[in-house]
């Protein structure tokens, strides 16, 4: 009935994010991904060909986090970007040679102004926001002071510095600060800060005289402005919409001043959708210049355009330009990935849980179809990530072999308002499982999915979901796949990267304390219940999630007689970047499902 679309497609394409136009207008930098590089192009907007200008090195981040790798200099003569090795680094736009502005300083999220660039310096025990001179004719100066950690930073014309902190056991999207420090002048100071609102993107007006940021302190993730002659903060946009993602890493860009600061461009986030729209800074008057069924982010504002990234689920990502007066849309530059098949019916769907909440997520159809069909479960990572209607090739892969796909942002999921993200809090393994699990009943109630034909899988917090699922509603699901996911809390809260290192903290709880919830809640002292085959697949060089996880879960589901398929890629990390992997990947998921869901007889 349909056409399997080739592994080939998925693997064999150029990846593209973070557009960022030049100050002057006249040009856009982005980045672009092959074979696990990622470089910086620069095209003048005459149209003259793309220049590749980061030949060696390397920046320090793949596309997507591509939003805190580089940023243009004031003149737009030049980027300043962070290199894979750790410097922070400068070229002319034109490429040529490469200056090294500050050697082997762990760089992220470079921003230009006054003459000086701020970065963030992460080390294996400190995060702190650093400043330099454009020259390097300085020592780098730090400016943060004792934060855990620090992301960010925008610089005023001044030289005054701008950024977001937090400290454990908060994590960015519970709780932290704003905070303020010049060059050479002393202690920062806090413009906005509390332990139960969430932070983020600093940026200062164009004649910086105010601060614009993001914080859900009326419970959704809405645009502030603070006066910085006055100290009065308010906010700009209240709307029942998240404007941004949680601050997993430096250097987002969810929303832009206009060049004459008396307008910002921000992304309102619905359903798993993000709209463009224009806030008129003094009225408070918005108008929405795009509402699609996709999602727009990376968005920057000079000279006559508005420059985002835009996918949605049949569209690969495209650089857009926007004229922010008439609304009108160009496609600047677009991934070229050929040969994929329609999609059929897309839409956000919301069903009841257990406890009579509502839990929401996105639901794709095979084309051409109308009666129930196989069905995949995929829960996303994080837990605090989102599914959106974003563009992910595998899902067209999925759906030319006849499966529907669900995506669920269960408790815990941001988009949805603080109070959605907050739910998860205490009940991590226990929550997240049982929204999915409701959303499969609900497809089955429906008519949609095949009893005895569904499948999950998850990677990451959703390669959880997916343990905790074949733990607690075994009988709903014929198989189950592990991508990187966590199988011992306990153990996760010893081992993990610095950043998630407090995660579990306000997910589970604090520990010793709360030692018989984590035992409880960790697959693998629970593998006795999986009962189905499990396929488990996980990277060698995992600082998120190490191999050990995966190893126990595998040996302890073994033991207990499921069947399991285990494998270790000893050269990826959290996730895979080898266009080689991503084939075999994907081999190793349809040959499984094939044996164990599809050619398995309905009850």
């Amino acid at each position: 009935m349909w056409d399997p679309l080739p592994t080939e497609v998925i693997v064999g394409y150029r990846q593209c994010g973070g557009p960022r136009l030049s100050p002057d207008g006249a040009a856009i930098a982005w980045l672009e991904g092959y074979r696990g590089r990622t470089d910086i192009l620069v095209q003048a907007m005459d149209g003259s060909p793309a220049v590749t200008v980061t030949t060696e090195p390397t920046t320090a981040t793949n596309v997507s986090h591509a939003g805190g790798c580089f940023a243009w200099t004031p003149d737009s003569h030049r980027i300043v970007f962070a290199a894979r090795s750790g410097d922070l680094c400068t070229v002319d736009r034109t490429g040529g040679p490469t200056q090294v502005l500050v050697a082997d300083a762990g760089a992220g999220s470079p921003r230009c102004g006054g003459g000086l660039v701020a970065f963030v310096r992460t080390t294996a025990t400190t995060q702190d926001i650093g400043v330099v001179d454009l020259d390097a004719t300085t020592w780098p100066e730090r400016l943060s002071r004792g934060a855990d950690f620090c992301f960010d930073p925008d610089v005023a014309p001044d030289g005054t510095v701008a950024w977001h902190e937090w400290d454990v056991p908060q994590m960015p999207w519970d709780g932290g600060r704003i905070v303020l420090s010049r060059s050479g002048n002393g202690k920062p100071i806090v413009i906005d800060g509390d332990e139960d609102v969430s932070f983020g993107e600093p940026r200062f007006s164009p004649d910086a005289h105010r601060l614009a940021y993001l914080s859900d302190r009326n419970g959704w993730r809405n645009l502030w402005v603070c006066d910085l002659a006055t100290g009065e903060r308010r906010v700009a946009v209240a709307d029942d919409a998240d404007c941004g993602l949680p601050a997993w890493g430096p250097g987002a860009a969810s929303y832009a001043w206009s060049p004459d600061g008396t307008q910002i461009a921000y992304l309102p986030s619905r359903d798993a959708a993000t709209a463009l729209a224009i806030l008129d800074v003094g009225t408070g008057e918005v108008r929405t210049v795009d509402d699609p069924a996709g999602t727009y982010s990376h968005v920057t504002w000079a000279g006559s355009f508005i420059c985002a990234l835009y996918s949605d689920l049949g569209t690969p990502p495209e650089i857009r330009l926007i004229d922010p007066v008439s609304g009108a849309r160009s496609v600047y530059s677009r991934v070229g990935v050929g040969g994929l098949p329609p999609l059929g019916e897309t839409k956000h769907i919301t069903w009841r849980g257990d406890d009579q909440h509502d839990v929401h997520g996105i639901l794709v159809r095979p084309s051409g179809v109308s009666g129930p069909t196989p069905l995949l479960v995929w829960p996303h990572g994080g837990p605090t990530d989102q599914s959106r209607f974003a563009f992910n090739p595998r899902l067209h892969w999925f759906t030319s072999r006849g499966w529907s796909v669900l995506f669920v942002n269960y408790r815990g999921s941001t988009g949805y308002g603080r109070a959605y993200t907050q739910a998860l809090h205490g009940w991590w393994g226990e929550a997240d499982p049982d929204d999915v699990a409701a959303g499969v009943r609900h497809l089955l109630r429906a008519g949609l999915a095949q009893a005895g034909r569904v499948a999950i899988m998850g990677g990451s917090a959703g390669g959880y979901v997916v343990l905790q699922s074949l733990i607690r509603h075994g009988d709903l699901y014929a198989a189950g796949i592990d991508l990187y996911g966590v199988a011992d809390l306990a153990r996760l809260a010893e081992t993990t990267w610095r950043f998630e290192a407090h995660y579990t903290d306000r997910l589970v709880g604090p520990l010793p304390e709360s030692a018989d919830v984590y035992a409880d809640r960790s697959p693998v002292h629970n593998a006795d219940r999986i009962t189905v085959p499990l396929l488990i697949l996980q990277g060698g060089r995992d600082e998120s999630v190490p191999p050990e996880q995966s190893a126990a879960i595998a040996a302890a589901a073994r033991e207990a007689g499921a069947i399991v398929e285990h494998h270790v890629y000893p050269d990826e990390g959290h996730g895979w970047s080898d266009p080689l992997v991503v084939a075999d990947e994907l081999r190793r998921i349809d040959v499984f499902l094939r044996r164990h869901v599809l050619g398995r007889p309905l009850p």
